[in-house]
C-alpha cells in the first residue's frame, strides 16, 4: 500500500495492559488511509501479522484484500485493524478475552477515523461481530447478513456490516461452506460500500 499511515496513539507500541503483551513481537495497529470511509475490523493478529507488525498482511488478509480490490473498492476508501492488536498465543482467541484492548486502542482508531468521515465497520469474524453487537446470540451465518446501526455517543456513529472472516474461507477451501461463505463476504463489502457511499 502506498500513502498509508498508522494511527500514532501515545502508548500503544508499549502496551502492557493485558498478558498478551508477553507474547507478542509486535503491537499491530490499524493502517490504511486516514480519509477512510469504512474499517475492516478483525479479530486479532495472526503469525504473519506479528512478525511484520501490520494487520491484514498474512494469507487470509491477502485474500480479503484481493476480494475487496476485486469487487472494485479502491484502497483509499480502507482502513484495517482488529479487535484485538496483539496476537494471543497460537491464534487462540480466548486468550485474548478481558483484555482492554478493545476499550482503548480499538476505540481511539474509532474516534480518530470517525472524525476525519469514516461511517462504516466491516465487521469479519465473530469476535468483531460481537464486540459490536454484543447482546447478538445468533450464530455469525446469521449476523452476516444482518446490518446495524451504532449510535455509541463517544465513538460517533456508525453502520456494523457484519461479514465472514477470510480465515474461514481458507480453512474451508473449495468446500460448499467456504463457497457460500465467499459469495457471503462479497455481499457484505457491497453493502458496507452502498452505506459508505450515502
Amino acid at each position: 500500500m502506498t500513502d498509508t499511515t498508522t494511527l500514532s496513539l501515545p502508548g500503544h507500541e508499549s502496551c502492557d495492559a493485558c498478558a498478551l503483551s508477553t507474547t507478542r513481537k509486535h503491537v499491530v495497529p490499524g493502517r490504511g488511509f486516514l480519509s477512510a470511509r469504512i474499517v475492516v475490523v478483525g479479530e486479532a493478529p495472526g503469525e504473519s501479522e506479528d512478525d511484520r507488525g501490520l494487520p491484514f498482511v498474512g494469507s487470509s488478509g491477502q485474500l480479503l484484500r484481493n476480494v475487496i480490490r476485486g469487487v472494485g473498492v479502491p484502497e483509499e476508501r480502507l482502513w484495517f485493524t482488529n479487535t484485538y492488536h496483539c496476537r494471543p498465543p497460537k491464534n487462540s482467541i480466548e486468550k485474548a478475552t478481558g483484555s482492554p484492548c478493545p476499550s482503548i486502542w480499538l476505540a481511539g482508531e474509532l474516534v480518530r477515523l470517525n472524525r476525519n468521515g469514516a461511517r462504516v465497520i466491516l465487521a469479519t469474524g465473530g469476535t468483531s461481530i460481537r464486540h459490536f453487537r454484543p447482546w447478538s446470540e445468533d450464530p455469525v451465518g446469521v449476523e452476516v447478513q444482518r446490518d446495524t446501526r451504532w449510535p455509541d455517543p463517544e465513538l460517533g456513529p456508525w453502520w456494523v456490516v457484519g461479514a465472514y472472516h477470510p480465515a474461514y474461507i481458507l480453512r474451508c477451501g473449495g468446500e460448499r461452506e467456504g463457497n457460500v461463505a465467499l459469495v457471503k463476504l462479497v455481499d457484505s463489502i457491497l453493502r458496507a460500500v452502498a452505506y459508505a457511499s450515502n
